[in-house]
Parts: structure tokens; sequence; C-alpha cells
């Protein structure tokens, strides 16, 4: 098991007029994970900030790789607005 969890990511297709989370795909073993994660994060809006989003997944996902699954949300969010939109000449309105 130690190998099969050593790399983990999630990838977000994001709407950038909207800020929200058109789909979502988490690297995990059983498609009853990816599926379950997929729908807990689709939909968000990331203008409303990255901490609600980690408390859905806290408060609904109880799975041994949460710390990872925040962790992969953390940075994605990071890279999101530090990168992402700066390139597409857009800003996060909160």
């Amino acid at each position: 098991m130690y190998e099969a969890y050593k790399t983990t990511g999630v990838i977000l297709e994001i709407n950038p007029n909207t800020h929200t989370i058109i789909r979502c795909e988490y690297i995990f073993l059983t498609e009853l994970g990816k599926d379950f994660i997929s729908r807990l994060i689709t939909g968000y809006d990331l203008s409303k900030g990255i901490e609600p989003l980690i408390e859905r997944v806290q408060t609904h996902c109880f799975t041994a790789s949460n710390d990872s699954i925040v962790m992969a949300l953390r940075i994605a969010y990071q890279r999101y607005v530090q990168t992402a939109l700066p390139k597409l000449g857009k800003k996060l309105h909160k």
C-alpha cells in the first residue's frame, strides 16, 4: 500500500471567468474514491477562497489520505491564483 500512495495529486479544470471548478480528478486507487472526491469538489467557486473547500473535504471525506488531498488542493489553488490567472490577465474577485 505504501508505494501506491507515494505520489498524489489533483487536477482541476477551472472556468477562469467564474472561478468555478468544472471537473476534478484526484489520484486514487479506487474509482469510488475518484468519483467521490470529484463530486465533492466539482462546482466549487474558488473566489470564495480555498478554506471552505478544505472544510468541505475534511467534513465529508474520511480516508487515510485526507492530508494529501488537502495539501494537493492548497497547491492547486495557489498555482491557479499566482500563475494561471496572471497569465490569463484575470484576477480572483472575492
